[in-house]
């Protein structure tokens, strides 16, 4: 790549074969300098007259002079501030030192001063890069927002220039909306940077860490973290009896014991429960247990559930949700006859069994006695 002193030279040997006569200063038209960096402008007399000197302006004011010897006059003398460099070729060059924000927009031009002549250059207007020094989240944290509203969070810049760049991440699944960054410029064309981020959070997101960052010319900068908490109402309860999903009706026979468990997911967690039953019962929490049921206790079971969702910014909320079965007790079953006659036979089996028992002891007994009997009695 050509540097700036190899492309002076070309401007010169050109200059000099097609007879144009130009101070030129360079870079042109606009010269950019981090603040606090260097920055060096060259003046080259493109023409064949001899030059005495040159003299440099910033905004209008004469600043010094450079001669054919290197010689540096006035303002530029001042090493805290400039250094002057005879490059050789008509070329003269000024650094001005550690450049502040407050020097934006400055003009300077040269003016290559021949035997009979003044040659005046174009002008080239300094533009100072400012980085930023911090990104600020200007929505507090933690945020609690409603599922399936959207919800935006904002963050501004320290002011720079120019516009900064910013971007989003999270820690946790939820739905970009939309994202738009506005810059609001000051006076001076230093610029703070408002961005703007959009969510659309569900209840299947639960807790969700975002951050941004922003950068324009320097280094990259992080806001806080903001945690967001999403708030959704409470979901149909979900039942179960004897480890079993209750879906329409429970059948139980008399005298059993009626337990129902049931939950309802919600964030916050719900704040009542409340059962509705056929007896009227006084039920107060999300398990319903009867520890003999009886054929009154049939009939339809109902169970509302409520919660309290209050998001940061907007008004309370409140949740809720139902859920109901059928509760049928069964009376004990009588016995059937074949059940009866089985039984009949089982316990005249029994009785048989213990009577030819005793008929045939009572034998054993009645022959043994006769053979005890004298013959002659």
């Amino acid at each position: 790549m050509m540097d700036m002193k190899t492309f002076q030279l070309c401007l010169i040997l050109l200059t000099r074969v097609y007879g144009a006569q130009e101070a030129r200063i360079l870079p042109h038209p606009t010269a950019t300098v981090l603040e606090g960096e260097n920055l060096t402008l060259s003046c080259t007399w493109l023409g064949s007259a001899d030059i005495v000197e040159v003299l440099w302006n910033e905004n209008g004011n004469y600043m010094g002079s450079i001669s054919t010897q290197c010689y540096v006059t006035g303002e530029l003398s001042r090493a805290t501030k400039f250094s002057a460099d005879c490059w050789g070729n008509n070329s003269f060059a000024i650094t001005l030192k550690r450049l502040q924000r407050n020097i934006h927009n400055n003009v300077w031009n040269c003016v290559m001063v021949t035997g009979g002549s003044n040659i005046t250059s174009e002008n080239t207007t300094i533009y100072v890069q400012v980085g930023i020094s911090s990104v600020a989240m200007l929505t507090p944290s933690p945020l609690k927002v409603l599922a399936d509203i959207n919800v935006s969070i904002q963050f501004q810049t320290s002011l720079g220039r120019p516009y900064s760049e910013m971007s989003c991440e999270t820690l946790g699944e939820i739905r970009f909306a939309d994202g738009q960054s506005e810059g609001n410029y000051t006076t001076d064309g230093m610029s703070t940077t408002l961005g703007t981020l959009t969510l659309s959070p569900t209840r299947d997101n639960n807790t969700v860490i975002v951050y941004c960052t922003a950068s324009n010319v320097g280094p990259q900068f992080n806001t806080s973290k903001v945690i967001i908490d999403v708030l959704y109402s409470s979901e149909e309860p979900k039942c179960q009896h004897k480890g079993e999903t209750v879906k329409d009706v429970i059948r139980i026979q008399e005298g059993n014991e009626l337990c129902v468990t049931c939950t309802s997911r919600s964030n916050p967690p719900a704040y009542y429960y409340n059962w509705t039953t056929p007896k009227n019962m006084s039920v107060s929490s999300s398990n319903l247990c009867i520890p003999h049921a009886q054929m009154d206790d049939s009939g339809l079971y109902q169970l509302s559930v409520g919660n309290i969702m209050t998001p940061t910014n907007g008004s309370t909320v409140e949740g809720q949700n139902s859920t109901n079965f059928t509760v049928e007790v069964l009376s004990p079953q009588p016995q059937s006859s074949k059940t009866l006659w089985i039984a009949g036979v089982v316990i005249g089996g029994l009785v048989g069994t213990v009577i030819f028992g005793l008929i045939a002891i009572c034998i054993r007994k009645y022959k043994q006695t006769r053979k005890n009997v004298s013959p002659h009695e």
